[in-house]
């Protein structure tokens, strides 16, 4: 299965950027998978995850729109700014809008809702080691 089975250009070039802007956000690498899951879809969430270039820096959306799944995996690294409960508020806003039949409406804002919960905040009240 292809995503071009359930998009066209805009709402791939919609993907694209959000994708884009995640990484500028957060720091870190964000990938969506389309893929039809014949066994269990975490089992290859994580396979896929792992496979990617840096696994510990990447978050990864694997959806099957066919089989109606959605998994989100993140990596070692962050996982100490992305908690398991951003992930599954950002699950519930795409799931929402997928039953709404809003396949790219519903990943952009998750991809969004997930980059701006693994942005790590600037430490404003530290001093520069010149300073000390």
């Amino acid at each position: 299965m292809t995503a071009g089975e359930f998009l066209n250009g805009n709402d791939r070039e919609a993907i694209e950027d959000a994708l884009a802007q995640a990484r500028e956000v957060s720091g870190f690498t964000f990938n969506v998978s389309f893929d039809r899951v014949i066994e269990d879809p975490r089992t290859r969430a994580v396979a896929l995850h792992a496979a990617t270039q840096d696994p510990d820096n990447t978050v990864l959306i694997a959806v099957d729109p066919v089989g109606r799944s959605l998994e989100i995996v993140t990596g070692a690294a962050t996982q100490r700014t992305l908690q398991d409960s951003e992930c599954k508020f950002a699950a519930a806003t795409m799931v929402t809008s997928f039953r709404n039949g809003d396949l790219p409406g519903g990943l952009v804002q998750g991809i969004g809702q997930l980059a701006e919960s693994a942005r790590s905040l600037r430490v404003l009240h530290a001093r520069d080691v010149a300073e000390l």
